[in-house]
């Protein structure tokens, strides 16, 4: 019988031990602060750049972090194409991100230097000691824009037109100097090298023109002709005037 009540009070004293365990790590879980914040992803972004933007500190109640409200803030940033934040028990955040990739280095019209990626999304300026192994595209024209965005002057649809155009360029044979000298809703001017300039009179369908023009200038490149004028009135005819 009294080693029955020794059993029943070891046991008794475990379940007291445990129930203090679990509550002191409740008590952690939800009142205790984050002690640690992990990024993931960073490359041109700095930690501080990151931290400055999520509005998370260290310290801060875990479980008080809006995670939704986080991811947000961090959308914000110009090179960050999307994110995840999560907990990590007992006090860690972790936020994942990833980056846009900056594929060109465009040259505008008031001779500012900035970085798109593919998409025509602004990233940010390039100064002229910045490493670039590519080619610095020349756009001759006025674009509104903040960075993480495209430009505002431009239809969206306009815009993405444009931009294919671009990623296609560079398969063009020969040397390319790739520069817009009008670029609006009706209309679009543009040299694909240094001696052909195609020029498109009606942009009412851009994924005709994008077509195209990328068979015109395939079979130009068959041809070995490298010089003169692509006209084009979008969906009605396209025409080649060789230089005289």
């Amino acid at each position: 019988m009294v080693s029955r009540i020794r059993e029943v009070s070891s046991w008794i004293v475990i379940g007291i031990v445990v129930f203090i365990l679990l509550g002191l790590l409740s008590y952690q879980y939800l009142v205790f602060g984050v002690d640690t914040i992990v990024i993931q992803g960073e490359d041109q972004l700095t930690e501080e750049e990151i931290l400055a933007a999520a509005h998370v500190d260290v310290q801060q109640m875990l479980w008080n972090i809006d995670i939704e409200q986080v991811e947000t803030n961090l959308s914000n940033l110009p090179w960050v194409q999307s994110t995840l934040v999560k907990r990590s028990l007992p006090g860690q955040l972790e936020i994942k991100i990833a980056e846009r990739i900056a594929r060109y280095r465009v040259k505008l019209s008031d001779e500012r230097v900035v970085l798109l990626d593919e998409e025509g999304v602004f990233l940010d300026y390039s100064k002229p000691e910045d490493y670039w192994g590519g080619d610095t595209e020349s756009m001759d024209v006025p674009l509104e824009f903040d960075f993480g965005t495209m430009p505002s002057n431009l239809s969206p649809e306009r815009w993405t037109c444009f931009m294919e155009i671009l990623n296609w360029k560079d398969t063009l044979v020969g040397e390319t100097a790739f520069r817009v000298t009008k670029l609006t809703e009706q209309e679009m001017e543009f040299w694909l090298t240094k001696r052909l300039k195609v020029e498109v009179i009606d942009m009412t369908d851009g994924p005709y023109i994008v077509d195209m023009l990328a068979r015109i200038v395939s079979d130009l490149s068959l041809k070995g002709i490298s010089a003169g004028t692509i006209q084009l009135e979008a969906g009605y005819d396209a025409r080649f005037m060789q230089e005289e």
